[in-house]
């Protein structure tokens, strides 16, 4: 069976550099007419409807987007809140242990794991029960993992949740670099060190920098 007869994907990509190959790629597998890659969020919504997307995906994305623009994308009236569904989800995929580091914005990078999600979208026991939140560690090996967040959580991203999330994260590297400096002297440890370190790095200066 196709992807083609279950998914109705759309692509959207503000960036200009890999629009031809992007376009290509999904022509390989949808051989319709439609327009299934947009730039902006006015040329997707003269092709597509408000509140007509179950399922949005940033694979990859959200370390990418500086932290001074969490607030913007996630906020009512954005993109994702206008695309979503009333009862869509926006499923978040990211590398836990990228091999490398990045420069994707001011700050280097910043990647989330489930504890800082938590903190970043305000979650509490009863959304997870509720199955508003959910996480998944498909491989159980912390590297590649997937959070499901419904479109109602979004809203709750504030100045606030975000630099309590970065705290978090600081906290959480701090702790990882101290216990590796106890393990043996590894490449995969010194790797791990390596991520850690910039992560503590990254996070420790938007704190000093947005600190009231």
């Amino acid at each position: 069976k196709s992807i083609e007869s279950h998914i109705d994907y759309y692509a959207y990509d503000p960036g200009t550099n890999d629009h031809d190959y992007c376009s290509q790629v999904i022509k390989s597998f949808y051989h319709d007419k439609k327009t299934r890659l947009f730039q902006s969020p006015e040329d997707f919504f003269s092709h597509k409807k408000e509140q007509s997307i179950t399922v949005a995906i940033m694979c990859n994305v959200l370390h990418e987007i500086a932290p001074s623009d969490w607030l913007n994308t996630f906020s009512q009236g954005a993109l994702l809140d206008r695309a979503l569904s009333s009862d869509g989800y926006l499923l978040i995929v990211e590398d836990q242990r990228i091999p490398v580091g990045e420069m994707a914005h001011p700050l280097g990078f910043l990647v989330l794991d489930t504890p800082h999600l938590k903190v970043l979208f305000s979650v509490t026991e009863e959304d997870i029960a509720n199955k508003k939140f959910i996480a998944d560690d498909a491989r159980n090996d912390e590297r590649l993992k997937a959070h499901l967040i419904a479109k109602s959580l979004l809203g709750r991203v504030a100045t606030h949740s975000i630099f309590s999330a970065i705290e978090a994260l600081r906290e959480t590297a701090k702790n990882n670099i101290k216990e590796l400096r106890k393990t043996e002297s590894t490449y995969k440890n010194g790797q791990l060190h390596g991520f850690w370190t910039q992560q503590f790095a990254n996070a420790s200066l938007y704190i000093d920098e947005n600190r009231s």
